[in-house]
């Protein structure tokens, strides 16, 4: 897993930027086969959650739908890899938008 906060780098070059944290994370168990299915979904591996904060404190969290992926890279017989990591996905944005 990995942190990028962008807000955190953007005060380095004496910027401001709201909070805006992208989070990345991948399970090589899961994503292995999906790469030899079809390599191109590679750019869009480790799965990652955006999450911004608003001046008000709403917090949005935007992900790529796992079914995007699999039909951007023309990736079929993984119903079962999309439906799991749908499923991850939204339980993690759940907390990380301080829902769950």
């Amino acid at each position: 897993m990995a942190e990028f906060d962008h807000k955190a780098n953007a005060t380095t070059v004496d910027r401001d930027l709201p909070p805006t944290t992208v989070l990345v994370f991948g399970n090589p168990d899961l994503g292995t086969p999906l790469m030899q299915a079809g390599r191109s979904i590679a750019i869009d591996l480790p799965m990652k959650l955006l999450v911004t904060e608003e001046d008000d404190g709403t917090v949005t969290v935007t992900y790529n739908d796992p079914a995007y992926l699999v039909d951007r890279h023309d990736i079929d017989g993984k119903d079962d890899w999309v439906e799991t990591a749908s499923d991850a996905l939204s339980s993690l944005a759940a907390v990380a938008a301080g829902e769950d």
